[in-house]
């Protein structure tokens, strides 16, 4: 009986000491006031492997933010090193009225760049977001930008845009004949086998305004007969 009085003795105490535990903690939390929700943002989550999709060219292999467009680009080059060459294109896109929207013909520009200007071949031009820097605009003959607007037309009986379909100038349109590999030809003396249609000097051109008929006539040009005619039968 006596081992039986000690254990009921020892619970009780232990009871006792819960309880007062209880007390405390209910005193010190009252139930009225409820516990203030707060938020944890940020963590353990290194944030260079988000990948944000860029709004210009030059962050690429720094911070990866950028929309691969093909798979030369998904292998992640290093800042500034040209990305090998692509063998598979991605996010084909059209620019119609319902896809991608209609391009705006004043402020649509075409653009000629001089991926090769220099000899470190940094510049991969199937993958523009790897830039360090945007490469020169390539120029003219005559030392002029390749850079501006299309110059058309808009037809109201097809309703599409025409270009250089309704108007030739007769001063900047040119006869040429090119060889296999795209390259004008050169006659015996070296000379660039081009011309213009129009030339002021009336030796040089190749039409003519006629005023009665308010057209531009060709040049009707007839060799000389040869001096031994063959007998006719």
């Amino acid at each position: 009986m006596g081992y039986i009085n000690e254990k009921i003795n020892q619970l009780e105490r232990e009871i006792k000491i819960l309880k007062d535990r209880v007390n405390s903690v209910e005193s010190d939390t009252p139930e009225s006031n409820d516990p203030t929700p707060y938020t944890v943002v940020g963590g353990n989550k290194d944030v260079s492997s988000n990948f944000p999709v860029d709004l210009r060219t030059g962050l690429g292999g720094t911070y990866g933010s950028f929309m691969p467009w093909n798979d030369a680009e998904l292998k992640f080059p290093s800042y500034g090193t040209k990305p090998g060459t692509p063998t598979e294109g991605y996010h084909r896109h059209g620019h119609s009225e319902f896809a991608g929207g209609a391009l705006d013909i004043n402020t649509l520009q075409l653009v000629e760049y001089d991926v090769d200007f220099n000899t470190s071949g940094t510049y991969n031009k199937h993958c523009q977001q790897f830039w360090k820097s945007d490469p020169p605009i390539a120029k003219s003959n005559g030392g002029v930008a390749k850079i501006g607007l299309l110059d058309i037309e808009f037809d109201e009986v097809s309703g599409k845009w025409l270009t250089g379909a309704n108007y030739i100038d007769v001063e900047r349109t040119y006869l040429v004949k090119k060889n296999s590999e795209g390259e004008i030809e050169l006659d015996d003396k070296e000379n660039q086998k081009k011309a213009p249609l129009y030339n002021a000097d009336v030796t040089k051109t190749n039409v003519v305004w006629d005023e009665v008929g308010l057209v531009w006539r060709f040049y009707a040009v007839y060799a000389e007969e040869p001096e031994n005619q063959p007998d006719e039968e």
